[in-house]
């Protein structure tokens, strides 16, 4: 599995979320390694371990992705392009406008 994630790691390099997910497999995979490798007096606490990388490793990636989102700087556009979908959001953002102009009576 460490070879299976590293291998994707480097396969999706240019997109960051599916890296981020892949070194969560990869940590994943190093805990239950080392779960193995302990007696089971050990196991209550690897266990514990496991749960805090998970919901810290999806904690920080939803962190990324809404500061990303929110703060649009120069430093973000590299994750900012990474993590949006242009063309769906592209087509929302035309027919909100449309609606917006719509819902709008100007009066001259």
């Amino acid at each position: 599995m460490v070879i299976i994630s590293l291998t994707s790691m480097w396969w999706w390099r240019k997109h960051i979320m599916f890296m981020l997910l892949s070194m969560e497999l990869m940590l994943m995979s190093l805990l239950i390694l080392l779960i193995y490798s302990f007696t089971t007096s050990n196991l209550i606490p690897s266990i514990f371990m496991l749960v805090m990388m998970a919901s810290g490793s999806s904690l920080a990636l939803s962190l990324l992705v809404s500061m990303t989102r929110l703060h649009k700087s120069s430093k973000s556009i590299m994750i900012w392009s990474m993590t949006f979908d242009k063309i769906i959001n592209s087509f929302n953002f035309l027919f909100s406008k449309k609606k917006m102009f719509d819902n709008n009576n100007f009066n001259y």
